[in-house]
C-alpha cells in the first residue's frame, strides 16, 4: 500500500490505495510517499492486523516497457559514435578556423611593425603551426624583428636550419 497525492496538489490529507503493477513496489514501506501514473482499476480487499476485512482503491501501472533488444542498443551506441564524430569534426573545424583567424591578426600586426607579432609570426612559418612550414617567411619576419629589436629572434634564426 502507499499513499496517494496528486500532482500539483498541496501535500495534505492522504489516503491509502493499493498500486498494482509497480515495477518499485517491492522497495516501498507504508506511507513513503510516491508518484507514479496509475489508472484506477477498482477495490482491493485484504485483511488487518486484526483479522478484520478493510477495502480501499486500487489503481494499475501500465505495464514496463520492455528491455532494449541488442539491435536497439546497438543504434543507439553508434548514434553516440556519430554524434561524438560530429562534435569532434566541429571542434577540429572550429579550432583550424579560430586559429586561421590568430594568424591573420598576427599577421596585420607584424606588418604594422609590431616586433612580438613578427616574432611569433616567425616562430609559426619556422615550426608550421597554423601554416605551412616555410623556412623563407620565417627568416624574413624572424629577421623584420631583429631589426625591432627582440631579441628572441635573434636565438630563432640560429636555429633555422639554412639560412635562406
Amino acid at each position: 500500500m502507499v499513499v496517494e497525492q496528486y500532482p500539483g496538489e498541496p501535500l495534505g490529507p492522504t489516503r491509502t490505495v493499493f498500486v498494482e503493477n509497480y515495477a518499485g513496489l517491492s522497495l516501498l514501506v507504508d506511507g513513503t510517499p510516491i508518484v507514479v501514473q496509475a489508472a484506477r482499476s477498482g477495490r482491493f480487499q485484504y485483511s488487518t492486523v486484526n483479522g478484520s476485512q478493510s477495502t480501499i482503491e486500487k489503481y494499475r501501472c501500465p505495464d514496463p516497457p520492455a528491455p532494449p533488444s541488442l539491435r536497439e542498443i546497438e543504434e543507439e551506441r553508434q548514434a553516440e559514435e556519430r554524434l561524438a564524430f560530429r562534435r569532434a569534426e566541429y571542434s577540429r573545424t572550429n579550432r583550424l578556423a579560430m586559429q586561421a583567424r590568430a594568424v591573420a591578426y598576427q599577421h596585420q600586426q607584424a606588418s604594422n611593425g609590431l616586433g612580438s607579432f613578427q616574432v611569433e609570426l616567425g616562430r609559426r612559418y619556422l615550426r608550421g603551426e597554423g601554416v605551412e612550414t616555410n623556412l623563407t617567411l620565417a627568416a624574413h619576419w624572424l629577421r623584420s624583428a631583429c631589426t625591432n629589436g627582440e631579441s628572441q629572434a635573434t636565438n630563432l634564426l640560429k636555429s633555422l636550419p639554412a639560412a635562406p
